[in-house]
């Protein structure tokens, strides 16, 4: 097993509905991934992403106290290798837009097959580490 095979990626959850919370966990870690968090309120995610670093974080759009894009954006500025992955019941392009300008790598809407989600989180991990293979960690100033 080489070592990118070892690795296990580390993912953050936020997601306010208790029940599709400890699903989503149950999901990813049932494919390997390694939940460092999972919580239900938008600035504990800040400050656990801040403090963790995790891989990648998959976010609800809407959290009490904040909302996923300022979720993200803050998760970007702090660690822009941190791929990020939105989801939410509101199927508004609007938002996608949005997300899209804060470095989202995905955008799903509630509902989707799981698959989708769990293919999201991979293609997500593989465009980390060819970010990191080639020493990249977004712009240059």
């Amino acid at each position: 097993m080489s070592d990118t095979e070892s690795i296990r990626p580390t993912v953050l959850i936020a997601e306010d509905e208790s029940e599709l919370l400890e699903a989503l966990r149950d999901m990813v870690e049932g494919k390997g991934f390694h939940v460092v968090a999972a919580t239900t309120q938008g600035g504990e995610a800040i400050e656990i992403a801040s403090e963790r670093k995790p891989d990648l974080a998959l976010l609800d759009y809407r959290l009490p106290g904040i909302d996923g894009v300022a979720i993200a954006r803050a998760i970007k500025s702090d660690s822009p290798n941190t791929q990020v992955i939105m989801f939410t019941a509101y199927d508004e392009m609007s938002l996608s837009v949005d997300a899209t300008r804060a470095g989202v790598f995905a955008f799903l809407v509630k509902g989707c097959p799981p698959s989708l989600i769990l293919q999201a989180l991979e293609r997500a991990w593989e465009f980390k580490q060819e970010l990191e293979a080639v020493g990249s960690s977004g712009p240059k100033e």
